[in-house]
C-alpha cells in the first residue's frame, strides 16, 4: 500500500510494509496438572451454566484401643457413620465473543493478509484473558483466605529481600495441604511458580549462588526428545516466550509480564468496586498447584468467519467460554515485598472476580 503524506507542506512518498509487525503476547501460561487442573470440565459441560464437583468428606472415623474404659468393648459403640459431600462449584460464565469486521477493501489495500493478522489478535486478546483471569482468581482467593485465618498465609519478604529464601517457605507452605479439601499436603509435581520479571533478576542476583542457571536446557532436552514434560503433548521445544525460565527447589517456574498482573488486577473487585490502582504491584511471586484451581474454556481457535452483511467483507465471530475457580487459598501461596497490605479487611471488602466488560462504569 503506498500513499502520501504532507509533511511542512512538502508531499512525501509512503509505502506500507508487507511484513506485519510481531506482537509478543505470552501464550497460555498455566499447564494443566501443574498450575491448575483441566480435567473436571469436559466439551459437554461447557454448555452448562455452571459444574458441580463431588466431594466426599474423610467422615470421622478413628482408631480406638480394646479393653480402654470408653469404647472398649468387641464391637465398636459408637453409631455409624454416615459418609457426607457436598459439591465444589465453577460457574462457566466467562464468554469472549465480541465480534469484529473487516471490509474487504482494508485487505486489499493493505498489502498483506490482514484478516489472517485480526484473527490472529483475536486468538492472543483471548490468551491475555484466560491468564489475566486465572491469576485474578487464584490471588483474590488466596487474600481471601488469609483474612478468614485472622492471619498472613502468604509469605512477606524481609527488609532485606531474599528470594529463594522466600520461594522456599512458600513452597514448603504448599506441604501444609488444606484439610478444608480433604489435602494432607499438595504434591510438588502438581506446582508451578509464576515470577515477575524483576523478583526473578532479584532472584540471581542475591548473592546465594542457590539458584542454578540454565537448569532449563536439561527440561529443553527431554522435551526435544520424547514427551514435553510440561504440556503432557508430544515433544516440542520449551520456549521462554511461554515463560518457563527453570526449574527451582523441585518447581517449573515461569516469568510473567507485569503486564499480565495489572490485567489480574482490573478482574478483581472488592465491595463492588475496582482495586486502587497498583493494588497487586507488590505480589512478587506466585506458587500455586492443580489441586486447588479447577479451569475449563473451549478452543482460543474458536472463531468464525462469515460474509459481512453490509457489504464485502468478513465478520469475525468468536465464541470462547468457561470458568475458573479456586477451591482452596491454601493451594496458592504469594511472595510479597515487605510492607504489602491485604485490601481485604473485612468481610465486606472480601474480593470478587468480574471481567472489566461487565463491571459498572
Amino acid at each position: 500500500m503506498a500513499g502520501y503524506g504532507i509533511i511542512n507542506q512538502v508531499a512525501l512518498k509512503e509505502t506500507a510494509s508487507a511484513r506485519v509487525f510481531e506482537k509478543l503476547v505470552q501464550g497460555i501460561l498455566h499447564v494443566n496438572g501443574k498450575g491448575v487442573d483441566e480435567s473436571y470440565i469436559n466439551g459437554s459441560a461447557l454448555g452448562s451454566q455452571s459444574i458441580a464437583i463431588p466431594h466426599v468428606a474423610l467422615g470421622g472415623g478413628a482408631f480406638r484401643k480394646l479393653g480402654a474404659t470408653v469404647n472398649g468393648g468387641q464391637f465398636n459403640a459408637n453409631d455409624a457413620n454416615v459418609p457426607t459431600s457436598n459439591y465444589f462449584y465453577v460457574p462457566i460464565l466467562y464468554v469472549y465473543d465480541q465480534t469484529e469486521t473487516l471490509a474487504k477493501i482494508m485487505n486489499d489495500k493493505a498489502g498483506y493478509d490482514l484478516l489472517g493478522a485480526v484473527t490472529d489478535n483475536i486468538s492472543r486478546k483471548i490468551t491475555r484473558g484466560i491468564n489475566a483471569l486465572t491469576f485474578a482468581v487464584q490471588i483474590s482467593q488466596t487474600l481471601n483466605d488469609s483474612y478468614d485465618a485472622g492471619a498472613p498465609t502468604y509469605v512477606a519478604e524481609d527488609a532485606t529481600p531474599n528470594i529463594f529464601k522466600s520461594f522456599v517457605e512458600a513452597n514448603a507452605k504448599l506441604d501444609e495441604g488444606d484439610e478444608a479439601i480433604g489435602a494432607d499436603y499438595f504434591p510438588t509435581e502438581n506446582r508451578q511458580a509464576f515470577f515477575r520479571p524483576s523478583a526473578f533478576s532479584a532472584l540471581k542476583t542475591s548473592g546465594d549462588g542457590k539458584y542454578v542457571t540454565q537448569s532449563n536446557y536439561g527440561q529443553e532436552m527431554l522435551a526435544t526428545g520424547v514427551l514435553n514434560p510440561f504440556k503432557n503433548s508430544e515433544a516440542s521445544k520449551v520456549e521462554l516466550r511461554d515463560g518457563y525460565a527453570g526449574e527451582i527447589d523441585g518447581v517449573p517456574c515461569y516469568k510473567v509480564s507485569p503486564i499480565l498482573l495489572k490485567l489480574a488486577e482490573g478482574y478483581v473487585q472488592s465491595n463492588g468496586a475496582t482495586l486502587t490502582a497498583g493494588a497487586f504491584d507488590d505480589i512478587d511471586v506466585i506458587v500455586c498447584s492443580s489441586i486447588g484451581t479447577i479451569r475449563g474454556f473451549t478452543s482460543t481457535g474458536d472463531i468464525e468467519v462469515v460474509p459481512a452483511i453490509s457489504g464485502q467483507g468478513w465478520v469475525l465471530q468468536p465464541l470462547v467460554h468457561g470458568g475458573c475457580s479456586c477451591i482452596s487459598g491454601k493451594s496458592v501461596r504469594l511472595i510479597v515485598k515487605n510492607g504489602f497490605a491485604n485490601p481485604v479487611t473485612s468481610a465486606e471488602t472480601k474480593l470478587t472476580v468480574l471481567p472489566p466488560q461487565s463491571q459498572q462504569a
